[in-house]
């Protein structure tokens, strides 16, 4: 924070929600390509973005603008093994690839227990066909299309209305609407 003094910066970041996004190369949303979905409202598929030049880092801070013109920041990140309480208390959203492994280390024992704590997501291809273990979960179906990228921004506002709805009745303990900008 600016002008803040360290106390207050490690209390601003106890109050930083977290995303997560699969540690999977075959998922839509990576490290890779979560910044220019959720933020510039474009999807670039991972391995363009990896063509680019774009590194994979192990964790990201995301600044997004509101309606109401606040601006938010959010962690991003695909590796939770060395998450304490804490961290976990601040994830707001979990972005499900469909394979089950991919919540093994969660501290929740079950799908449906992990979806009532954090809010989860699921991005599809609309021409593709729904994974069975998605069927069964608890999460926001997202669907983009390969060609048409115009659809982009829709689709990510789309996430932020409804993550923004879940934080305001499950997540009030955290800055979701109007956090501190380092």
């Amino acid at each position: 924070l600016a002008g803040a003094g360290a106390g207050e910066g490690r209390a601003a970041r106890k109050r930083t929600p977290i995303i997560l996004v699969p540690n999977s190369s075959t998922a839509v949303i990576t490290m890779l390509n979560v910044n220019p979905f959720l933020v510039e409202h474009s999807f670039v598929p991972a391995q363009e973005a990896k063509k680019k030049g774009v590194r994979k880092e192990a964790r990201i801070r995301l600044v997004r603008a509101t309606p109401q013109g606040t601006k938010v920041m959010y962690e991003v990140c695909d590796d939770t093994s060395h998450f304490a309480k804490a961290d976990w208390d601040r994830v707001v959203a979990v972005f499900a690839a469909g394979p089950a492994w991919q919540f093994k280390k969660f501290p929740w024992p079950d799908s449906a227990s992990i979806f009532r704590a954090v809010r989860g997501f699921h991005v599809k291809f609309d021409d593709v066909a729904l994974d069975a273990n998605v069927k069964q979960w608890d999460v926001h179906i997202i669907e983009l299309s390969k060609t048409k990228r115009h659809l982009d921004a829709p689709a990510s506002l789309d996430f932020w209305e409804v993550l923004d709805k879940f934080c305001a009745k499950y997540k009030r303990q955290l800055d979701y609407n109007g956090a501190r900008i380092q």
